[in-house]
């Protein structure tokens, strides 16, 4: 079995985006913003893609 697509939601989109550009070594190979406070990003490599979705950091109560 291969994943063609996994989807993971992060606080922090462009920390993230650092790690798995940096030490994985995936491309972003698009970048949405579907509404206000959204982000999501896609990756990829030859295996497959990875979804990163941000809905901004978390607010302090």
């Amino acid at each position: 079995m291969q994943f063609q697509l996994t989807t993971i939601h992060v606080n922090d989109l462009e920390e993230s985006l650092n790690f798995y550009q940096d030490v994985l070594n995936l491309a972003e190979v698009k970048r949405l913003n579907p509404r206000p406070g959204v982000e999501i990003s896609f990756l990829q490599d030859e295996g497959g893609t990875i979804e990163l979705i941000s809905r901004g950091r978390s607010r302090s109560r």
